[in-house]
């Protein structure tokens, strides 16, 4: 019987899918406690399948479905654990675990207790101690099985039969009976961040992506202009294969095309027309000055800018000899181009006609997907090459999490394209999965933002907390009826405002964050129920676990050992979603990695169930006395105080005369009671360190900010050393 239930085993696992399984060392124990997360039994037949030894899973029996089927898996695999300590049952259980162990068999346990239920890693509960504690001569494995959510055993039950899912089975190194469980979950991260890093089945980059799901579903409503026109998906598909075709005929040495447009249909379409072109997009920034981004275009060769001749008019720009404009390219475009195209694309088999198109990345994923220019806030812009495996990898880890209807999810367009965010969540989201987009051009257009919500329907909008409070003041509470997600990002959240916000909207805001360099979303503080979006969030005052495939720790900043829960440290994080490098800059791009880990110069916390909190950018602390001073903390406590939505206030590290640390506080309100402020401080707990002098709060003309929403990092440090020599 045993014999017939493994042959059966096998053939279901080979059918349904197909498993990927890795050691990171061999395994030379003779028996182990394996710790794996996901308790479901498809993951018991995957690790059963995997783990070519005796085993037995340990599960309790209010988890175990009362049918056939179940009855028959429990007899081979399964022990039942009992709630009931010190009793009958519970010796039982131990005798029982005791002869297993024995007589060779390995115990494979569940910490997560029950399936998750909002796609990320739960937090893990003793499950094995009362186990262990009977053995010195059994090793702990960590297990990672997945990716599960959307498939027939997780709670979002999406998974199509008839497609082949990739199941990756990963086992890390043997570890010591006294490893915390904090540590283990942690390490099985680590093996979920590694099972990213290499490609999913049937991975495709994303021009290839969207030539099939246009061919597939070719009159759906993609793209929406506000005040513009609607686009289906084919003619967004017709028309970048034409302008692909004009790019292409441009004589250049470079394979890096500029794109200096605003959030609109023709920004989108040239994106794509430049990697059907075998190019590489590179986002600019046009809220930069002339001087600034012709050194940018200088510095990085660029030698073509895709724009707009009306678009460079209304913002003042002067024409440069390396744009071409779209208004040009449009009047050559003739009857010929567009059937050759419609042919090309409508009666040619895909498979084709993507080879004709794109000859050398249709097929690869670790072609260079577009190239995006750090802020600046904290120095000169960094070109970062993301790959189409990195925007792959972020792209489903972020829509695993959000969970997104076709049929009635709909995504705000007012980001810009040129902002990693944006671009993630405005750009390759909606042409990967066809969710629908409605595109704002100017992102400080609050009225227009909230009539394009309203009107539109929309249901995902993702902003800054400074962008959002515009929002609230040209708005009323019915114009975030159709929300049902409100994500905010790039700068940290003030928890504080979430009451005032929630009242204003209607809606729970949640806060997302990540990196450029991680492509770039690394964590959205979800609840832990998917149910719950947009009525609850995860931890307040956290920006939530990392999404499941990317790997987050903390590390002392000086000797880069790991940190114990709750203790802050450099935030550091490893997965498929870090860049492939900084563009002609080989030794930043070695600067940024710390044995193999993204550096991400962010000072944070991680508690043991991974909720991460972040105290503020490493640039954003003063040294004071050997205690690091959190000037986030500071501006969050004033502005509290003062009941500020708008940034008005800015907390800089000045140099005293000796060159030492000292905290100064600019502001740009025109009345400020220093001395109320001081006292507020100093009731609330701040140590006299903490307090800057009265001295040292300077009125300014205003507060310098990013097109984001961002505080300028550089130029308040400028204006630091300008105040500190005067």
């Amino acid at each position: 019987m045993k014999l017939i239930f493994n042959i059966i085993t096998q053939i279901i696992v080979k059918y349904r899918f197909a498993i990927r399984i890795s050691f990171q060392k061999k395994l030379n124990s003779k028996r182990f406690i394996l710790v794996s997360n996901f308790p479901s039994f498809a993951v018991f037949v995957f690790i059963a399948y995997a783990f070519n030894r005796k085993i037995k899973f340990i599960f309790r029996k209010d988890s175990i479905p009362d049918t056939y089927f179940y009855r028959v898996i429990s007899r081979f695999l399964i022990v039942e654990k009992p709630y009931e300590y010190n009793s009958e049952k519970q010796k039982i259980y131990i005798n029982k675990i005791s002869k297993l162990l024995n007589s060779g068999y390995s115990l494979c346990f569940f910490p997560e207790k029950a399936i998750s239920k909002n796609s990320l890693i739960n937090s893990f509960y003793d499950e094995y101690s009362d186990v262990i504690c009977l053995y010195n001569d059994v090793s702990i494995v960590p297990v990672y099985v997945g990716p599960l959510w959307g498939t027939f055993q997780s709670y979002r039950k999406s998974y199509n039969a008839n497609k082949k899912k990739i199941i990756n089975v990963f086992f890390g190194r043997e570890l010591p009976l006294e490893t915390p469980l904090w540590k283990i979950r942690n390490l099985i991260c680590e093996l979920a961040a590694d099972s990213e890093m290499i490609p999913r089945l049937g991975e495709i980059p994303l021009h290839h992506k969207f030539l099939r799901m246009a061919r597939k579903n070719p009159f759906r409503e993609l793209l929406h202009e506000m005040e513009g026109k609607r686009l289906k998906r084919f003619d967004i598909l017709i028309k970048s294969v034409i302008l692909s075709r004009k790019i292409r005929n441009i004589k250049r040495k470079s394979p890096y095309v500029g794109i200096l447009l605003p959030n609109s249909n023709a920004c989108a379409i040239s994106i794509l027309s430049v990697m059907y072109a075998d190019c590489i997009p590179a986002m600019l920034n046009y809220s930069l000055s002339r001087v600034t981004l012709q050194s940018l275009i200088k510095t990085y060769n660029i030698e073509v800018i895709i724009t707009s001749r009306k678009f460079i008019n209304k913002i003042n720009f002067e024409e440069i000899r390396e744009m071409i404009f779209l208004e040009d390219i449009a009047s050559e475009i003739k009857s010929k181009d567009k059937l050759r195209a419609f042919i090309l694309l409508a009666i040619v088999p895909s498979f084709i006609s993507i080879r004709l198109i794109s000859p050398t990345s249709y097929n690869n994923i670790y072609f260079p997907a577009i190239v995006i220019f750090s802020s600046g806030s904290t120095g000169d812009p960094n070109g970062i090459v993301l790959t189409h495996h990195n925007v792959n990898t972020d792209a489903i880890l972020c829509c695993e999490t959000m969970v997104f209807d076709l049929k009635v999810d709909a995504i705000t367009g007012n980001l810009p394209l040129f902002h990693s965010y944006g671009m993630m969540v405005e750009f390759w989201i909606p042409i990967m999965t066809g969710v629908r987009v409605t595109y704002i051009r100017n992102p400080l257009d609050y009225e227009i933002i909230m009539k394009a919500v309203s009107e539109d329907k929309l249901t995902l909008l993702t902003t800054t907390q400074t962008f959002l409070y515009g929002y609230i003041k040209k708005s009323t509470i019915q114009d975030f009826k159709s929300l049902r997600l409100l994500i905010l990002g790039a700068e940290k959240f003030n928890y504080s405002n979430a009451g005032k916000i929630r009242e204003a909207t209607n809606i729970e805001p949640i806060e997302g964050y990540g990196c450029t360099e991680l492509s770039p979303v690394v964590s959205i503080n979800v609840p832990d129920n998917v149910d719950e979006l947009g009525k609850n969030c995860g931890k307040g005052g956290s920006i939530g676990k990392a999404l499941t495939g990317i790997a987050v720790k903390i590390v002392n900043m000086d000797t880069y050992e790991d940190c114990l829960p709750n203790q802050e440290g450099l935030l550091l994080v490893r997965g498929g979603t870090i860049m492939k490098e900084y563009l002609y800059r080989p030794e930043n791009t070695l600067k940024a990695f710390i044995k193999g880990w993204y550096n991400t110069c962010d000072i944070a916390q991680m508690d043991e169930a991974g909720n991460i909190t972040i105290s503020g950018r490493i640039s954003r602390f003063s040294k004071i006395a050997g205690e690091m001073i959190s000037h986030e903390l500071i501006e969050t406590l004033i502005c509290n105080y003062l009941g500020l939505f708008e940034k008005a206030i800015a907390v800089i590290n000045l140099k005293t005369q000796d060159e030492k640390d000292k905290i100064g506080v600019l502001y740009s309100l025109d009345k400020l009671n220093i001395s109320d402020v001081l006292h507020y401080l100093s009731k609330f707990g701040l140590s006299k360190l903490w307090i800057p002098k009265p001295r040292d709060f300077i009125k300014v003309e205003s507060i310098p900010t990013l097109a984001s929403g961002k505080l300028d990092l550089k130029k308040l440090r400028d204006m630091a050393m300008h105040l500190s020599r005067h």
